[in-house]
C-alpha cells in the first residue's frame, strides 16, 4: 500500500460511519482533473516519479470506480463523491477508498448484529 494511500485511509476513517442521506445520487463516476493533486503531491516529496506514480495510482482508481460503481449504494456514492471533492484537488483514490470504507463498515456492523 502506498503511503499516499495509507493516509487516505486514515483520513477516511476518521469518518462517521452513518452517512447524511443526499438528495441526487451520482449515477456516473464524476470527471474529476486529478493532476493538481497530483502535482500537489509532487512538490511535498520532490521525485521525478511521485507525479507519475499519482496519476498511475488515481487512473487505477478511477477504472475500479467504473467497474464497481453501481453496486455502491447511492446515498454512499452521493456522500463520498462530496467528500472527495471538498477542500482541495478532487481524488478518485479518495472517492474509492470512501466507498470502500463506508461498505466494509456496514458489513462489520451487519456481522456484529449477526453474532449478537
Amino acid at each position: 500500500m502506498s503511503a499516499r494511500r495509507a493516509i487516505h485511509l486514515a483520513i477516511v476513517g476518521a469518518l462517521p460511519l452513518a452517512w447524511p442521506c443526499a438528495a441526487g445520487a451520482q449515477d456516473a463516476v464524476p470527471v474529476y482533473n486529478v493532476k493538481p493533486e497530483c502535482q500537489f503531491t509532487q512538490s511535498a516529496v520532490p521525485s521525478p516519479e511521485n507525479e507519475k506514480t499519482c496519476l498511475r495510482e488515481e487512473q487505477a482508481a478511477r477504472a475500479k470506480l467504473e467497474q464497481k460503481w453501481a453496486s455502491y449504494p447511492s446515498a454512499d456514492r452521493q456522500e463520498c463523491v462530496s467528500e472527495s471533492s471538498t477542500g482541495g484537488s478532487p481524488s478518485y483514490v479518495d472517492l474509492l477508498t470512501c466507498l470502500e470504507m463506508t461498505a466494509d463498515a456496514r458489513a462489520m456492523q451487519r456481522k456484529n448484529k449477526a453474532a449478537k
